[in-house]
């Protein structure tokens, strides 16, 4: 009979939910694929998604303060930077998530993007045209 097996019956199965770990990189992912878009398809400013988001002092003192966050989700054009940067924030991740939870995980990642934007920002102060095209820069 049908009804003896578990797949078979009327339960609702709990879906398991989507990690905010997932989304994340999924974000990061789908904010690249639209760099790498407008860079190889004709479809306006090649650097169009850097100039929004990336991290600039000028842009800053013009009041541009989402900037302190989302140069974490702008990458240059090369898959391997991007690539190598996910595989490293899911190994982190999957590690820290158990830990402390969806919430912290998300606020952990956001102030320590936000304080390597603040310390770029800090060390560049004085120089006024300088740009950050991805977090790849504070590293290297």
């Amino acid at each position: 009979m049908l009804s003896d097996r578990p797949y078979m019956r009327d339960t609702d199965y709990p879906r398991q939910r989507t990690s905010v770990l997932i989304w994340l990189i999924a974000s990061i992912l789908a904010v690249f694929v639209l760099q790498v878009m407008f860079i190889v398809l004709p479809l306006g400013d090649r650097r169009m998604i850097s100039n929004l988001l990336a991290l600039s002092v000028d842009r800053l003192r013009a009041g541009e303060a989402w900037r302190l966050l989302t140069y974490a989700f702008v990458h240059g054009d090369n898959p391997l930077h991007v690539a190598f940067n996910l595989l490293g924030l899911y190994f982190a991740g999957r590690e820290v998530l158990p830990l402390v939870g969806p919430r912290r995980f998300l606020a952990l990642f956001f102030t320590t993007v936000l304080a390597g934007s603040l310390a770029w920002s800090a060390s560049r102060s004085e120089e006024h045209t300088s740009e950050l095209q991805s977090h790849h820069d504070l590293v290297c």
